[in-house]
């Protein structure tokens, strides 16, 4: 097996790697250059019946000026998006987003929200359409970055990013909201097909260039017994931990039997009268000489990495006797020697039948099975001690690579090393497999140190961009059909909700400051609304001071800034009293207060924080914060998917995975499970995500074993109890 680690320095294949980048450049021109005419031919037709069938002809002129514009600009648009979309595989260090910046979450305007709700409809359309060959593309990606400096970020190529690459190219063309959603229409019928070609083709030259032709992804980090904590907020259920700690092997896994009686059983009950007075007799090769023998197979059988036939191993002993006894063979093995190396022969059969094993650890294994027989000639209390530092290293072993799957891995070139190591060490005592399985211990925690910051740093982002989806939803469905005017949208879509984004994240969506949050958003919206009625109107006059307090005193706790909060206010401020003052409601004889104000209000926009108001009686029994509509529906059925989960289905499991038709089933293991949108995140050894499942789909996958739970069990232990229960019924 290749113990090579990852980062290739060889100029040749740095050369194949940056070709590859080069190659997958020229198919993205190509492929985006076969759809892009049709795009604007028919965006041209539709901008073209838009105009025909507008009601004025300001607006018409507008639409048949952006044609113009169009069709000026078309080569530079699509010279700049296919730029844009290769400049993201250019060779450059990866770009990580770690800390957060408030002003990701400034939305700017409500023409902006429709643009994201049109470029997210269609992105998950073609997420669904190409999910297997975008997963394909993203597991070579990202296994390209391990090989080479030349990598680049695996979600470059994800749908979303064409989308707002084909926008971006046209943001110097003066596009209305029509205009730019009859472009990205067109956009979306067209771009699934060049789509397809691209991560089929670069997909296909991935291959070529041999870079996981086969698709099975790395899913490793070995974390089974450690402190472990429910963390985030109660819409998400994650594991947080201290420090990888090794697995207790105390309990053997053998129960109630009594190991040593059994084995003696067996082995008495396998040996011919005649065998025993031979014995006596001393007809037998002592075990001193049947050790030595084994210590000279041993290298032989070193890199083995298939079953060891035990009968070959008799012969090759008798042989190695023989060949050191002056060519004579003048004796038989030991009949319990004899019969030990078939107990461990019946072991390794055990262990290789296990399916939770990956082939990479069965190959290590393997390499142990003559130092394993040693052992147990050697040491009487082999099967019957539980501690024994053999049983506890193979048994570490099976539990340290539960998730290697690749021979590249870098935790399975430290492994070997460790496992030579014993093999050239090991003699006739168990100092070596000490040695060993602290080693072990060792490499699993530095290993486990970087795993875990990795997977910490997934968890983290993924909280944070489901922060922000359940933000930007809750405002999508407040301002829905409402105005909230230039002036407030630096309040409205930026400071309140990075003030939600933080209360989410601190307290979660089954909180009171949550709900409270969520109440205020309402409330400010609310409030800027033309009043109609005399009640809006006085509710108005008598809440504004409460409403800007409140709104104030929240933003204050949000750190952000200071000046940015004061402008909010004041303008917040401004917005009431032009509402107050400029108030049309229906029946102006029930509305004295709105006469007065139009009677007293003369001057600019400016002068209207000057007027004076009049006293209106306040409502004390009336809340402030309006009560919210919730949708009860929704929450129920993601309660209900989640409820279709197995119990035993926690974060920190590790599961192979079902991932379509013709694909192999990737090892990854459960990081986070999502309760408000009922999904489970899946990440590698590493700590980097893989997989998102549904919980319905995933529990309908476990039933029908599609996916299945990998058992992170004492492989040796387990493998002895079965061979144990095997003898004691023929015993």
């Amino acid at each position: 097996m290749s113990a090579k680690i990852h980062k290739i320095e060889d100029h040749a294949e740095e050369n194949k790697y940056k070709k590859l980048i080069s190659i997958s450049k020229t198919i993205i021109e190509k492929e985006l250059n076969t759809i892009l005419a049709d795009i604007f031919d028919e965006s041209d037709d539709l901008l073209f019946n838009t105009a025909e069938n507008a009601t004025s002809s300001s607006e018409q002129n507008e639409f048949f000026d952006i044609m113009r514009m169009l069709r000026k600009d078309r080569a530079q648009i699509i010279k700049s998006f296919i730029h844009k979309v290769q400049n993201r595989i250019s060779a450059s260090e990866l770009v990580q987003k770690d800390e957060f910046n408030a002003d990701e979450l400034s939305l700017v305007s409500q023409d902006e929200m429709e643009e994201m709700v049109a470029i997210s409809s269609i992105s998950n359309r073609s997420d669904n359409i190409h999910a297997e060959a975008i997963s394909h593309l993203q597991a070579r990606i990202e296994h390209l970055t391990l090989k080479t400096r030349h990598g680049f970020d695996k979600t470059a190529l994800l749908p979303k990013n064409f989308c707002e690459d084909f926008l971006s190219a046209t943001s110097h063309v003066e596009l209305n909201m029509n205009a730019k959603l009859i472009f990205l229409k067109v956009f979306g019928k067209y771009i699934d097909k060049a789509l397809t070609a691209i991560y089929n083709t670069i997909n296909y030259r991935f291959i070529e260039a041999d870079i996981l032709p086969s698709i099975k992804v790395t899913a490793p980090t070995q974390e089974k017994s450690r402190s472990t904590t429910q963390t985030v907020n109660d819409n998400f259920y994650s594991f947080s931990s201290t420090e990888y700690q090794t697995p207790d092997y105390s309990e053997s896994a053998v129960g109630g039997h009594n190991i040593q009686n059994i084995i003696q059983n067996y082995i008495r009950s396998s040996i011919p009268d005649t065998a025993i007075t031979k014995i006596n007799e001393q007809n037998f090769y002592e075990r001193s000489h049947v050790v030595d023998a084994l210590s000279n197979l041993q290298t032989q059988f070193s890199q083995s990495t298939q079953p060891v036939n035990f009968d070959l191993i008799k012969r090759a002993l008798l042989n190695n006797i023989k060949s050191g006894s002056g060519g004579m063979i003048t004796k038989q093995v030991n009949h319990v020697d004899e019969k030990t190396i078939e107990i461990i022969e019946l072991l390794f059969d055990e262990i290789l039948q296990d399916e939770n094993l990956t082939n990479a650890t069965k190959t290590l294994i393997l390499r142990l099975q003559i130092p394993t027989v040693k052992v147990a000639m050697l040491d009487p209390q082999f099967f019957n001690n539980p501690h024994h530092p053999a049983r506890n290293f193979l048994n570490l072993l099976s539990h340290v690579g539960i998730g290697i799957t690749e021979d590249s891995d870098q935790l399975l070139a430290g492994i070997e090393v460790i496992v030579d190591t014993l093999l050239n060490e090991y003699e006739q005592d168990s100092v070596s497999f000490q040695k060993a399985f602290d080693a072990l211990n060792n490499l699993i925690n530095k290993e486990y140190d970087n795993c875990q910051k990795k997977e910490q740093h997934t968890q983290k982002h993924i909280l944070r961009d489901h922060a922000r989806k359940i933000v930007l939803a809750e405002l999508q469905r407040l301002a829905r059909g409402k105005n909230i005017g230039k002036k407030n949208e630096p309040l409205v879509l930026k400071l309140w909700p990075t003030q939600m984004y933080h209360v989410y994240l601190n307290y979660g969506k089954d909180s009171d400051e949550w709900n409270e949050s969520v109440s205020s958003l309402k409330l400010i919206i609310d409030s800027i609304q033309t009043p109609t009625t005399q009640k809006e109107l006085q509710q108005l006059v008598n809440r504004q001071d409460d409403i800007l307090t409140l709104i104030e005193d929240k933003l204050n706790l949000s750190k952000q800034d200071n000046k940015a909060i004061n402008l909010a206010i004041y303008t917040l401020s401004e917005t009431f009293l032009e509402l107050i003052n400029l108030a049309d409601i229906e029946d102006p004889e029930e509305n004295s207060f709105a006469s007065f104000a139009m009677n007293t209000f003369a001057g600019d926009f400016n002068d209207i924080k000057e007027i004076n108001q009049p006293d209106i009686a306040a409502n004390n029994e009336e809340s402030l914060l309006p009560e919210l509509d919730e949708d009860a529906t929704a929450v129920i059925d993601k309660r209900e998917q989640l409820q279709l989960l197995p119990n035993d289905v926690k974060p920190g499991l590790w599961f192979e995975l079902f991932d379509g038709d013709d694909k192999p089933k990737r090892r990854l293991k459960l990081s986070v499970i999502i309760m408000e949108e009922a999904q489970l995140i899946f990440v590698n050894r590493q700590g980097v995500k893989i997989l998102e499942k549904n919980a319905a789909d995933f529990a309908s996958e476990l039933e029908t074993e599609q996916s299945k739970i990998i058992a992170d069990h004492s492989v040796f232990d387990q493998a002895l109890n079965n061979v144990i229960s095997v003898l004691s019924k023929s015993g």
